[in-house]
């Protein structure tokens, strides 16, 4: 006598993922990333008994849908929560250590799409070892604020400062030195004898 003990989902299914708080190797935050997953069972006999802590996690699923565990494995509404559940503790570790890598926020931004290429890659090493193959993974929202992606870099923004005042400064001492030398040129027209110490002692007395 056959007895069914669980009604697992053959059917595609989808689940989107928010990771928030995210460093990247810069020590700059992205504030968050979705991501959309679409995914199958792909082995039931594997998805049945390998799914990781898969005690601990069916047990806080039947309890979150109301049923003791026995009854909710009948559910295929059990198997899609705990099957999202799972995906969900797995992105969320991935997601975080690809995007570490990253240079800084601007440049993770601008190589979302490699991103969720090596998320997908990472994610298929793992998930068939509990019956389940990661079809798309697609990163929909990418949230760093505009003031990152302007200046990703601080050293890059305390460097412009540096060369601005640089600049400026050079651009001062070549105004003095050409205000000198029209003071030189019209003190000879006057016939008055030139000498450093004539030149500062009026530059000095400008000053006062």
């Amino acid at each position: 006598l056959e007895r069914r003990v669980a009604t697992i989902p053959l059917y595609e299914l989808s689940h989107d993922v928010k990771v928030a708080k995210i460093n990247t190797r810069g020590s700059h935050s992205i504030d968050d990333v979705d991501v959309h997953l679409r995914y199958r069972v792909s082995d039931p006999e594997s998805a049945l008994a390998k799914i990781p802590n898969r005690g601990q996690i069916q047990n806080e699923v039947a309890r979150e849908m109301g049923r003791d565990l026995e009854q909710a494995r009948l559910d295929v509404a059990f198997w899609e929560k705990l099957l999202a559940r799972q995906l969900g503790h797995e992105v969320d570790d991935i997601v975080r250590d690809v995007i570490f890598k990253a240079e800084n926020s601007k440049k993770a931004y601008e190589d979302r799409e490699e991103i969720s290429r090596q998320v997908h890659g990472r994610l298929n090493e793992l998930t068939p070892q509990w019956g389940v193959k990661v079809t798309r993974v697609d990163i929909d929202y990418f949230n760093v604020p505009e003031d990152r992606l302007r200046s990703p870099n601080p050293d890059a923004a305390i460097e412009q400062e540096t060369k601005r005042i640089s600049m400026t400064r050079k651009a001062e001492t070549e105004a003095e030195a050409e205000r000198i030398r029209r003071l030189v040129e019209v003190l000879r027209e006057k016939n008055i004898e030139v000498s450093p110490e004539i030149v500062n002692a009026i530059l000095l007395q400008e000053l006062l």
